[in-house]
């Protein structure tokens, strides 16, 4: 009697998780944190890079980008300077 060799077992792959925008956000920070990771990425600059440049942490400058916390206008400005856009720019809708 002989068995069949089993065939290794995958596991179903999670999905990614989805950073959906909370009903509460507004339109102008929604905006800014998507323009911000916009410009941010264009200037191939990652989170760890504009932490080291504004004394943010990389997780604060995450949960910025995805909308979970709101942050200061002395921090958005830092932010936007950390990557070589005016801040008005990162306004525009």
């Amino acid at each position: 009697m002989t068995r069949e060799p089993k065939s290794p077992r995958r596991r179903p792959r999670k999905p990614a998780p989805k950073f959906d925008i909370a009903e509460d956000v507004t339109v102008e920070r929604a905006t800014f944190a998507r323009n911000f990771r916009e410009a941010r990425r264009a200037a191939k600059l990652s989170q760890q890079e504009v932490h080291i440049r504004t004394g943010l942490a990389q997780s604060y400058i995450s949960e910025v980008e995805r909308c979970i916390i709101n942050p200061s206008l002395d921090q958005i400005a830092k932010m936007s300077h950390a990557i070589g856009r005016p801040l008005h720019e990162l306004l525009k809708p």
